[in-house]
């Protein structure tokens, strides 16, 4: 348990650290997408921006953009006002099963 905290804490402070590195904003946010996707050990991790004025989110980095770019994934207009109300909520979600969550509308078949 001590074991898991300490490479946890580890991996969060080399999140912190990309997160200060003076690089291009699409380089640092790719490379914090991977670490949170290993961070949580989940399948990928998307990056998205909100357009106040669209009012709607705009992909900008994946962790693994050799099989996926981010404007190959787009957003449905459920998951849209999904985002919209969280982000408004101002807590995180996260969804463990992207096939079959009540988060989202219509199940889904992602792979």
């Amino acid at each position: 348990m001590i074991r898991q905290r300490e490479e946890f804490l580890s991996e969060l402070t080399q999140l912190i650290q990309l997160s200060l590195e003076d690089r291009r904003l699409s380089d640092v946010l790719q490379q914090i997408a991977k670490k949170l996707r290993d961070l949580i050990r989940a399948d990928n991790c998307y990056i998205y921006f909100w357009n106040g004025n669209l009012q709607a989110p705009v992909s900008f980095a994946a962790s693994d953009p050799v099989d996926l770019t981010p404007q190959d994934f787009s957003v449905l207009p459920d998951e849209a006002m999904l985002i919209k109300n969280f982000l408004e909520g101002g807590k995180p979600l996260v969804i463990k099963n992207a096939n079959n969550s009540p988060y989202l509308g219509a199940p889904r078949n992602l792979g």
